[in-house]
């Protein structure tokens, strides 16, 4: 899908055609889309490209007549009908006349900025470009928020192994976000050091916004991840427990059944002179001393606490 915006005057609006100050968006577009705008604008082909590959990293590129920004954003796919959160490729490709951005899909990072583009301004490209990082380092403190509160409603659920699975979903997750923040924030260090385009004095509060978001990302990701860490440890030691309680029990009752086994094999044997054989009361009492050993096994048990 392409999308092209242009500011007149105070007003944003949506048009056809590509001119000077022009904002492109291309979202999950088309080979011609992308033909047409590399075309058009002088932009390498696989520099336009580069976001509709998932696995590209975060980078920082200038060229003669332009500059590659790549940078990773968060975003949300359905695995067995839970939401997985992961992060994806966004570039953004500015010169001195235009600014191009390229994303695989239709992400919350610039539907914002176009469904409310009388906020935006398209020639000022530099606070475009910071726009968009703030907006990417906003929906990181989103998702994570989500994923937090997620663990907390998997933490009231009983220790099993859906539930050890939904949090090493989230903790994935939260691996793919760090490593992603962490990319991010080295290209932005790198921006920052390099001349930029023409800066405007609502710029630099919005640039220092855009800092402290990427660094309460960062640090939420941390915490939230050790947090998980420790969850998933907790989980594992309870299930470990019990499942050395259910062998303990099932052990001191195969020793409490060996008893009466062992006794009514003894006596099962055919061989002359087995005590009480031809005692009519002797199946009681060999009964009974059984049922004494077994008494005291399990008291023994009791106070080694085995059962």
């Amino acid at each position: 899908m392409l999308t092209i915006l242009n500011t007149e005057g105070n007003v944003t609006r949506k048009t056809d055609t590509i001119s000077k100050g022009s904002w492109i968006s291309l979202i999950s577009p088309s080979n011609q889309e992308v033909l047409d705008v590399a075309d058009k604008l002088n932009i390498d082909l696989k520099d336009v490209r580069s976001a509709l590959d998932s696995d590209e990293v975060s980078r920082l590129e200038k060229e003669d007549t332009y500059t590659l920004l790549l940078i990773d954003i968060p975003t949300v796919v359905l695995k067995n009908q839970r939401a997985i959160y992961t992060t994806i490729p966004l570039s953004v490709i500015y010169s001195s006349e235009n600014i191009v951005t390229v994303c695989l899909e239709d992400t919350p990072v610039i539907k914002k900025l176009i469904n409310n583009k009388h906020d935006i301004c398209t020639y000022k490209r530099t606070q475009l470009i910071y726009l968009i990082l703030y907006n990417s380092a906003k929906l990181y403190m989103d998702y994570l928020i989500k994923i937090n509160s997620i663990r907390n409603n998997i933490e009231a659920k009983e220790s099993t192994k859906e539930t050890l699975t939904e949090l090493y979903d989230l903790e994935k997750s939260l691996v793919y976000f760090k490593t992603s923040l962490k990319s991010n924030e080295i290209v932005l260090n790198r921006l920052l050091k390099q001349p930029i385009l023409k800066q405007y004095p609502e710029d630099e509060e919005l640039l220092e916004d855009v800092l402290i978001e990427y660094q309460q990302a960062l640090e939420m990701t941390q915490i939230y991840y050790e947090v998980i860490d420790n969850t998933i440890s907790k989980y594992s030691s309870l299930m470990d427990y019990d499942l050395n309680n259910a062998m303990k029990l099932l052990t001191s009752i195969t020793i409490v059944l060996a008893v009466p086994t062992v006794i009514s094999g003894l006596f099962g044997m055919n061989v002359l002179n087995i005590p009480w054989a031809e005692s009519p009361v002797g199946f009681w009492i060999v009964s009974f001393v059984t049922l004494i050993i077994c008494v005291v096994c399990i008291l023994l048990l009791k106070r080694k606490k085995m059962l």
